[in-house]
Formats: structure tokens, sequence, C-alpha cells
């Protein structure tokens, strides 16, 4: 049992899923992929083959009929790949193959967002009616569905244990639960650093520190998960240091002196990222918030920078105090303060030393010891 068929509703590629990928090959597995679109990045090689399908928003909203014509196009892929096991990436992709698992097929669920509190997070901090309705609907269907595919699946996957122990109290069965952490691959990390990547010219030229944050879908100032405006106005006061934005441009914060570089390919974004003095990970905080795994946060890590970041408590129980906490509301002043004074905290190389264990390669072996377990049930 070695053919794997992973399915997401996303582009590819995408960080986890390749990491996924890359370990099952590594371990002997023959890995396919399904998903939507291409990005700009270079797409992985180590797929046997990748099949594009389009999914429209009805698709992606579960709306039934949709949903139904999307099956029709994945069991043809299904049946032409054969796979031992069907590995879901997501709400979206696992309510398409839930009906068309082939008898003796296994199933997994990989839930890297817990969709229900995810669109109940869209809908609290959606100020247009009509949308909040939209996402308060996307709620309710995605805990109905949520369960549903959970209770299918051989094995349901969280991004920490948190989850796992949130689902085990709500009627998962725990023996088929486990978590596998967001972190990333550590070789990537050292060959952006070993390799001669151009970066922009912004970080030749500019002299002053540099603090950097991304916006990879949508501008700053649209962002419902992230909130950098008091620390945008300290910054904008202080001559020495600039907040540097990977993604596009936004007229709030360019008055307030973010600098945006545009989109830049993963190892031109980590490599840039190693010349800067602080790495923001500003997120608006709830339960899902607290308890998510920010990849970008532990690349940071990895890279032996200083880390600016919302208290999110499984963060703290990572790094206690190496990482600097600043939330959305913690005055201007305070984080003036704090960058005036930035010598004073944990260095990046102490973060660094700690951050060693946090990595996919650990990660991986967990995912390849399930995957044999399965293969031989």
């Amino acid at each position: 049992m070695n053919r794997v068929l992973l399915v997401t509703h996303s582009l590819t590629p995408d960080k986890r899923i390749d990491q996924e990928a890359m370990s099952l090959v590594e371990a002997g597995y023959e890995v396919y992929l399904i998903c939507r679109g291409k990005k700009k990045d270079k797409i992985p090689e180590f797929y046997k083959e990748i099949f594009l399908v389009h999914l429209t928003r009805k698709q992606m909203a579960y709306f039934p009929g949709a949903v139904r014509k999307a099956r029709m196009k994945y069991t043809e892929l299904i049946e032409n790949v054969k796979p031992d096991i069907i590995h879901a990436n997501d709400l979206p992709a696992a309510n398409i193959v839930r009906k068309i698992i082939p008898k003796g097929v296994k199933f997994i669920y990989d839930d890297h967002e817990v969709w229900e509190l995810y669109y109940k997070l869209y809908a609290e901090r959606t100020a247009d009616w009509f949308k909040k309705i939209q996402r308060k609907y996307l709620q309710l269907i995605a805990k109905y569905l949520s369960r549903k595919v959970m209770k299918q699946a051989d094995l349901v996957i969280f991004v920490n244990e948190y989850w796992v122990k949130f689902y085990k109290k709500k009627g998962i069965n725990p023996n088929k639960i486990i978590f596998i952490e967001n972190f990333p691959m550590k070789k990537d990390i050292d060959t952006a650093l070993s390799t001669n990547i151009d970066l922009d010219e912004f970080f030749k030229k500019d002299p002053r520190k540099k603090i950097v944050t991304a916006s990879k879908f949508a501008k700053l100032s649209e962002g419902t998960l992230r909130n950098i405006d008091n620390i945008a106005k300290a910054v904008n006061e202080l001559d020495d240091w600039v907040i540097v934005n990977f993604g596009v441009s936004d007229e709030k914060y360019k008055k307030l002196g973010v600098v945006s570089v545009g989109f830049k390919p993963r190892f031109e974004f980590i490599a840039s990222c190693s010349k800067c003095d602080i790495i923001l990970n500003p997120l608006i905080l709830d339960e899902l918030m607290h308890h998510s795994s920010p990849n970008r946060l532990f690349e940071a890590a990895l890279l032996g920078v200083r880390i600016i970041s919302s208290k999110v408590k499984t963060l703290v129980d990572k790094f206690d105090d190496l990482l600097i906490w600043v939330n959305s509301d913690t005055p201007k002043e305070d984080v003036k303060k704090i960058l005036k004074n930035v010598d004073e905290y944990p260095s990046g190389e102490e973060i660094r030393k700690v951050a060693q264990i946090f990595t996919w390669e650990n990660e991986g072996k967990k995912l390849i010891a399930k995957y044999n377990e399965l293969s031989t049930n």
C-alpha cells in the first residue's frame, strides 16, 4: 500500500502539503496531487503527477449540487490513480471526496484551519451584514461536515495538541486523532541562507533597522487576522526603523512609512527575512489564534531573528519570554520604548537554539509512522 492521492482546495505549491508529500516520497510512497491551480512559485518535482481541477465558489461553499459536479471530476481521477490512501487537506476538499472513497482505500483528513472556528472568526470580524450572514452559514455547515468527515476518516490530523483535546471532548475517537505541527523544514532554511540569492534593492540601500511583515492575499488594512496599527504608528515616529511588507502596497500604511516590496519567491523571502532585525506575528487573539501554529514564526525562529508576537498561548508554551510580546492593543508609546531598547531583549540566536527542535524533519517522522500503521491494517 504505497500510492497516495493528496487533495486540496488550495493552489500549489502549499508549504505544509508539499512537506508532507516530500516526507512520503522519501519514505517510498508514490504521491499524486489534486489542486485547483498553480501559484507563481516553482512547482515541486517530487509529485508523480499533479491534476488541476478548478473549484467554483459554490463548491468551496459546500453547495450540494455544485459539490456533486466536483465529485464527478474527482471520481475520474481517483479511478485513474487507483490510490491506496486519499489524504484530504482541509474541509472543502474533504467534503468533495468523502462520498467517493473507493472500498478498501484509507481516508485521512488533515485540518489545517479548524474550519468551524475559522468561519466564526470571519463572521464576527466582518462589518458587512450580508457577508456576515454568509459566513455564519459557512460556520454552521462546517461544524456539521467536520463531524461527518472526522467520524468517517481513518486518521484525523490537526496542527497542535490543543485541537486533539478539543475534538476528543466532542466525541471524535481519540485513537485516530494526532497532531503534526506546522513547522518548517530546517533544510529549506539552510538552503535559503547558503544560496547566493539576489535580494530586493531596498535591502541593499536602506540603512534603517527593518521589521518584517507580509500580506500574501490582501492589503494589510483588509486583514481580519492581524493588526499592526499601533506598531506602524510607533515605527513611523522612529527615524532608525522601518516596516517592510512582503505584499501589495496599502495606502493606509504607506502613509505610516510602511514599505511594500511585493511578492517574492519563497527562498528570496526567507533570505530577506534573515537580513532584518525583527519579524512580526501580530495576531488578533481569540481561541483559534491562541492555538494556531504559524509556520512563518517558526521560520523566523530558525533564522535567528528577534520576533515581536501577540501573546499566543501555544507560543508562550514553546518560547516563554524569548519573544517580545506585543498585542494589537499595546500602546504606541510602549512599542516605541521596546524598539529603542531592543538589545535588552533575548537575541535571535537565543531563540534559534530553542527552535532547533521545531522542525518538519521531526514532525514528518510522526506522519510516516501513522502512514505505515495504516498501510499494515
